[in-house]
């Protein structure tokens, strides 16, 4: 018998595991070359105000993120966003406030250029408004 407690241990827990689901990520649904790129100068005040601005970002345009420091002791990061139809893909290669970011297509139902770019310049300006 299961105690009206327990069920919602159970039920809180499987609500948990739900939010923190990642949709599964396959490089080659996306094509190679970007259809946007964008560059962005943003110097972080922490790994959580990056992670806020890029997870907010996400939220409000229906992708998936991930923020990962390129090496554990330099404040240089790789970004990915994604979602059917696009990937957005963003690091700090040469200088910690310089975030490359290319928008790619989805090889199958494509998000439009027009659209690419206005995701593009959303982006930047999500950035420049932290």
């Amino acid at each position: 018998m299961i105690h009206c407690s327990s069920a919602l241990v159970v039920a809180a827990s499987l609500a948990f595991l739900a939010g923190c689901y990642q949709a599964p990520f396959d490089y080659e649904l996306y094509d190679d070359t970007p259809i946007v790129k964008v560059e962005i100068y943003y110097l972080p005040a922490s790994e959580d105000a990056l992670n806020k601005i890029v997870h907010e970002f996400a939220d409000t345009n229906g992708y998936e993120a991930r923020v990962a420091r390129i090496h554990p002791d330099e404040l240089d990061f790789s970004i990915m966003l994604w979602r059917p139809d696009s990937m957005l893909f963003g690091s700090t290669p040469f200088q910690y406030d310089l975030y490359r970011f290319g928008v790619y297509a989805a090889k199958e139902n494509p998000i439009p250029a027009e659209a690419a770019k206005k995701l593009a310049d959303d982006l930047l300006a999500k950035f420049e408004g932290n």
